[in-house]
């Protein structure tokens, strides 16, 4: 199983608008992926630094940064 992090903003966690990676576990749905959504609400590029270590410890295949 290979997993996906989407990390980001709020934009990412999608409580306020489209939550694109719920989308992405839909349209994914039936294969070997995982997504797991990092996104943290009014949240900032600068800030994602901080939460960098957090994404790389799930050990991630891939890795979404929005900002």
């Amino acid at each position: 199983m290979k997993r996906v992090v989407c990390a980001g903003c709020s934009i990412t966690r999608g409580q306020g608008s489209v939550d694109y990676v719920e989308m992405l576990r839909r349209r994914f749905a039936g294969r070997p992926l995982t997504f797991t959504n990092a996104g943290v609400n009014y949240d900032v590029a600068f800030n994602l630094r901080s939460r960098l270590n957090k994404v790389i410890d799930q050990d991630p295949d891939k890795r979404e940064i929005k900002k």
